[in-house]
């Protein structure tokens, strides 16, 4: 494993820190901008979601790997373990209301809808899924993503497990595509953005 990255645990996991380098990161995606149009809203909603809810999901059925200085994680969901009502609530989804009103809390369900749609119809059966990779924009394009997905495409290739994630940026396939990825299917939030399902085969 790359020496800037770490299996992250429970305790030392940092959300305040992980949280605002996601938000930084993903400030301008199409995802974080329909969910919180409002930008003040969209830096809270980002530190939490980002740092708190999707992290919990990973540790509840997967894994939750760290880069030094909390400047980067990619969170994984081990085959068999979905995102299930139960496994969000156990991770903390029923906070979202309170947090961020009814009308986010919608925006989300569509979202989720879509997602997993797509994952039902596209994604190779026994697969890792790639849940979240998200990199601070100081320390991208350092080949830090790509040392956040390595221990589980080494291990992935080992086992002969596929891997998938979605992405709902199209600047990001190219980036996938050379990391073995290959768009599978693509399904468009209702009135929104799209998203991308992309899987890699073991090698």
């Amino acid at each position: 494993m790359d020496a800037r990255v770490r299996r992250a645990t429970v305790a030392s996991y940092d959300p305040a820190r992980l949280g605002e380098a996601m938000s930084a990161a993903f400030a301008d995606d199409s995802a974080s901008a329909y969910l919180w149009p409002d930008p003040r809203a969209r830096d809270a909603g980002l530190r939490w979601y980002y740092g708190v809810l999707v992290p919990r999901l990973g540790f509840g059925g997967g894994r939750v790997y760290v880069a030094e200085g909390g400047t980067g994680q990619s969170v994984w969901i081990a085959p068999g373990h979905g995102i299930t009502v139960p496994a969000a609530v156990r991770a903390g989804a029923l906070g979202f209301v309170p947090r961020f009103g009814v009308a986010a809390a919608l925006r989300l369900k569509r979202l989720a809808d879509t997602i997993d749609a797509l994952r039902a119809e596209a994604a190779p059966p026994g697969h890792w899924y790639l849940l979240l990779l998200g990199v601070e924009p100081v320390a991208q394009r350092t080949g830090l993503g790509e040392a956040l997905m390595a221990p589980l495409f080494e291990e992935a290739d080992v086992n002969r497990r596929a891997l998938y994630l979605e992405t709902s940026d199209p600047e990001t396939l190219p980036y996938y595509r050379r990391h073995g990825f290959r768009v599978v299917g693509e399904r468009r939030v209702p009135g929104a953005h799209r998203y991308w399902g992309m899987a890699r085969p073991p090698v």
